[in-house]
């Protein structure tokens, strides 16, 4: 038994601890900063206000001292002061007979009465003392005032005794008075001694409060720091791997801020430059289209979703004459022209996830849907037979060809660049793999190649008769060709 407990806290510890770092996971930047600055603040508030409680009971006891114990240490020196001034005034009264002495008598009998109310409101003096006091007070100002002899005399052996008794009641009140005096200074002492500590203990207590505030807030300051750090640095990592090329296993980021939301983007554009990457292997550097793999993942991503294909092999007739007598600069200059007029038709009569691509030299592919190639092909050749005029001198143009010598020195007239497009669908038939639409379309190409000027055919032959022959020849300003069932 003794095993288990230990061992469970710490899983009930672990787990606590795992949920509240998974929580800390998901808080934003902007929050973490918040926790930071908060746990500042809150250590701040802590100390604030237990100062302020203490603050405060020291201002009750200094307030205590000022309005209770002060006033009656002061209050008790004067009541001994005005108990002998009595005593005085007394003497005289009985020695000049003046009624304005008797006056200033009774009046020091007043703040007697009032000292002794202020010692009453205090609560400093015992009530029984303060009953005492008043009936020796009583007993004192009788004797003064009736007892006391005058001038003329007792006998010595009477004014002896009143002396006495008077003195005796007036020591009796003085030690009464002394005796408030000392419980005021002792409640002073205690109210001093009780001040000290207090400020002692709340300069111990905040200095405890503010060296763990501050140690946690450190702490919190250094796990949001390493947090935050940690990532960047991630990121970073991630940064130099992907300019490495190195798309895959970049460092991962837990976090459920903005920086993990950057690093699943990070995860999106790695796998999209290795797209890229794979698609500009197979790009041509001259008409930036996708060629090789990239036309066959095409095909078989097609073939595969059972789309109904066009697939179009398009071809520059007369393309090597016309870079042997102008020059590979001008050649490649027609290559992109090629390129664009082919992206042109696409992008007017086709569809936005159609394809074009370029195999290599003077060969293009386009991969359409079936109801779109008839008007892709007839814009191709538009455009190609209005723009072709101006890649050839005025003299082979109004030649119609290119004039000249082959190596036997013999004169020949090469015909200028037409194009030929070769069409080739699923629609009749099933085509189940990329080769053979590759293959029966290099067939339809030499066919077409065929016929003067640019033109396109169409495969329209079924699967059960599959022997080639020439129907509805149709040439207009462009021209057609269907290869169809015999």
């Amino acid at each position: 038994m003794t095993d288990i407990k230990p061992s469970r806290l710490n899983n009930r510890v672990t787990a606590w601890f795992g949920i509240v770092f998974s929580r800390f996971l998901r808080i934003s930047i902007a929050g973490k900063l918040l926790l930071s600055y908060f746990s500042l603040l809150l250590l701040l508030i802590a100390i604030a206000t237990y100062a302020f409680i203490n603050l405060n009971k020291l201002n009750q006891l200094n307030s205590s001292i000022l309005s209770v114990n002060v006033p009656v240490i002061k209050a008790t020196e004067t009541l001994i002061e005005l108990i002998l001034s009595q005593e005085q005034y007394a003497r005289r009264n009985i020695i000049l007979k003046d009624p304005d002495v008797l006056t200033i008598f009774w009046e020091k009998d007043k703040e007697v009465h009032r000292l002794v109310n202020k010692i009453i409101d205090s609560n400093l003096g015992q009530r029984q003392d303060i009953d005492r006091f008043n009936v020796l007070h009583q007993e004192y100002n009788t004797l003064l005032t009736s007892a006391l002899p005058d001038a003329a005399g007792q006998p010595s052996q009477k004014t002896d005794a009143v002396i006495k008794e008077i003195k005796d009641v007036q020591q009796k009140l003085i030690t009464l008075t002394k005796i408030f005096s000392v419980k005021a200074r002792r409640d002073l002492e205690r109210k001093t001694d009780t001040s000290s500590k207090i400020g002692l203990r709340a300069l111990k207590s905040s200095a405890v409060l503010f060296s763990l505030g501050f140690c946690l807030s450190i702490i919190l300051t250094v796990v949001i720091a390493r947090n935050i750090v940690g990532a960047i640095k991630k990121l970073n990592k991630a940064t130099e791997m992907l300019s490495l090329g190195k798309y895959d296993d970049l460092p991962r980021i837990p976090n459920r801020d903005e920086l993990g939301e950057l690093s699943k983007a990070f995860d999106r554009m790695s796998q999209r430059l290795k797209e890229l990457e794979k698609q500009n292997l197979h790009t041509s550097a001259l008409t930036g289209l996708l060629g090789g793999v990239a036309i066959e993942q095409e095909l078989v991503s097609r073939i595969n979703a059972g789309n109904q294909i066009a697939f179009c092999m398009i071809d520059i007739d007369n393309f090597k004459s016309y870079n042997d007598r102008y020059g590979y600069a001008k050649g490649n200059r027609l290559i992109k022209k090629t390129a664009e007029i082919l992206k042109s038709a696409v992008s007017e009569f086709g569809r936005k996830d159609d394809f074009v691509g370029h195999i290599g030299g003077d060969d293009f592919v386009i991969v359409t849907r079936p109801e779109n190639y008839e008007k892709i092909a007839e814009a191709i050749i538009s455009l190609f037979d209005k723009v072709i005029p101006e890649f050839y001198s005025t003299r082979d143009h109004a030649r119609g060809c290119i004039r000249s010598a082959n190596r036997q020195g013999t004169v020949v007239d090469h015909p200028l660049a037409s194009v030929s497009i070769a069409i080739v669908t699923n629609r009749q038939r099933s085509i189940d793999s990329y080769v053979e639409f590759g293959e029966i379309a290099a067939e339809l190409k030499d066919y077409a190649k065929s016929f003067t000027g640019s033109t396109f055919v169409v495969d329209r032959r079924k699967d059960d008769r599959p022997k080639l022959v020439v129907d509805n020849v149709i040439k207009p300003k462009r021209m057609r060709r269907n290869v169809s069932s015999a």
